[in-house]
Parts: C-alpha cells; structure tokens; sequence
C-alpha cells in the first residue's frame, strides 16, 4: 500500500471512531458514546423549540405570550435564571434543577402550573424531547 493510501485509511479509521473512547475501541473492548457536548444539547433544544414552540402566533418574536420568545437568538437569555411570569417564585430555567423549573412543569403539565400544560397547539413534547430538555438544564 502507497502512503497517500496509508495516510487516506488512518484519517478515514480517525474519522470513523471520533467521539468515542479510542483506547477501548482499539482494544476490542465495548465502545462508549461521550455524553453530548452542552452545544449539541442546545441544538437540540433549539430544534424542539422550532418544531413545538417557536412559530407565529406563539413563542416568538417580542409579542411572545408572557414575554417569552424562544426564537434562536434569545431563548437562553429568555429562559436560565429567569423567573417565571405565571409563577415568580420559580425560575423558568434553573440550571442544574430540571425538577424545579418551571419549563419542564409546563411540557409536563405538572402540578403548581398556572394556565395550560405546553405546547398548547399539537401534541404533548415526547418522553425523548422532554428528557433532552432535563439534560440541557442539568
């Protein structure tokens, strides 16, 4: 084999184990997924809140019900460490207490939420999404 070939299989075998625990996979041992990186949770955030929440006539834009735009540029900003405007004594995001945020007693319909259980439109958030919304908050 030709070293360009040689280079071309190592970069390809690099490509194909990224993000995995190498030293395990070289070893022939089991392999373990990293746990997704806080960006690639907040993409998936994001992408729940486009598909279930941000769309004209709800979360978005500054006529947002209960001031809450959940549109790409400001959901954070919207949601960690602010206080809810339903019920002030809770945050609607507080890192690290999923249990304790108003957001995830919403999508669950939880005792203590004023109004309705979110999103209103459409279907509840599946076990999955609301899982990947406890993650991001932890």
């Amino acid at each position: 084999m030709t070293t360009s070939k040689k280079n071309i299989c190592g970069l390809a075998l690099a490509i194909g184990i990224a993000g995995f625990n190498n030293s395990a996979a070289l070893a022939g041992e089991p392999i373990k997924f990293e746990k997704p990186a806080a960006q690639d949770l907040q993409a998936q955030v994001l992408d729940i809140f486009d598909n279930s929440c941000a769309f004209a006539g709800c979360h978005v834009s500054a006529t947002a019900p209960k001031n809450l735009d959940l549109s790409e540029e400001v959901f954070v900003a919207n949601l960690v460490n602010v206080n809810s405007a339903e019920v002030s004594s809770l945050k609607r995001v507080k890192p690290g207490d999923p249990a304790n945020s108003y957001l995830v007693m919403k999508i669950k319909g939880a005792a203590g939420i004023q109004g309705d259980r979110m999103p209103r439109r459409g279907q509840p958030l599946s076990a999955q999404d609301i899982a990947t919304l406890e993650a991001w908050i932890k």
